[in-house]
């Protein structure tokens, strides 16, 4: 489906996704800038960019730079990630992706002209100005994907992004603590601030299936 046909329809998903082999797409911002130069007023979002892989002020760059380009419609969604097969295909331990994210956040948080400075474990760089400008004042909407530390996301004024692997009942008890933890700074809940995602198989016919699995094993990404 075209991205002209994707927009009037109001569809707003890709998959994403590393070393998998189910032809999915690995590079979230550029399929974005495409998507974004052939649309007009469809969002665009990522749901979300694995913080520990990337250098946090290029990533703030790349993200800015995005935001202008497509004239201000760039959800900026950002998670620790949780895939062994992923981290060790980046050649990093999943037992950093916690303090990565957390050293990562404070430089990436925020994409638009600023000076940022980085003293930490895994990155040390002096004061550098982040640039260009987001088109999006004061920043970008910031979307944080959250299995657990909803309250953190709270802290950040970032909005809630809520995994496909809960149940029911979990996502209840996390919206409940995550509107808790937002009232408490004194700030109002928007319900628009939550987002929760579901992975729906669509099960084509076994000619059609046949065919794709033959396509991609011979090299192709989409189709």
């Amino acid at each position: 489906m075209s991205s002209t046909r994707a927009s009037a329809r109001g569809i707003e998903c890709r998959g994403r996704g590393h070393f998998t082999g189910l032809g999915q797409i690995s590079a979230t911002l550029n399929l974005l800038t495409f998507i974004a130069a052939h649309t007009k007023a469809l969002r665009l979002g990522t749901a979300v960019l694995v913080l520990p892989w990337h250098n946090p002020v290029l990533l703030a760059e790349q993200a800015a730079t995005l935001d202008l380009l497509s004239q201000g419609r760039l959800d900026f969604g950002i998670g620790m990630g949780y895939r062994y097969r992923e981290f060790a295909g980046f050649c990093m331990p999943m037992e950093e992706a916690q303090e990565r994210f957390d050293e990562s956040l404070a430089s990436s948080s925020s994409p638009g002209p600023r000076t940022s400075r980085g003293r930490g474990k895994y990155w040390q760089f002096g004061d550098v100005v982040v640039e260009p400008p987001t088109a999006q004042k004061p920043h970008l909407p910031l979307w944080m994907g959250a299995g657990s530390p909803i309250k953190k996301v709270a802290a950040q004024s970032g909005k809630l992004l809520l995994d496909q692997y809960a149940s029911f009942e979990e996502i209840g008890e996390r919206i409940a603590l995550f509107r808790a933890a937002v009232e408490k700074q004194g700030r109002a809940f928007d319900p628009m601030s939550v987002g929760v995602t579901r992975s729906i198989n669509v099960v084509s016919p076994s000619d059609r299936r046949r065919s794709r699995i033959a396509s991609r094993r011979a090299g192709a990404s989409i189709g």
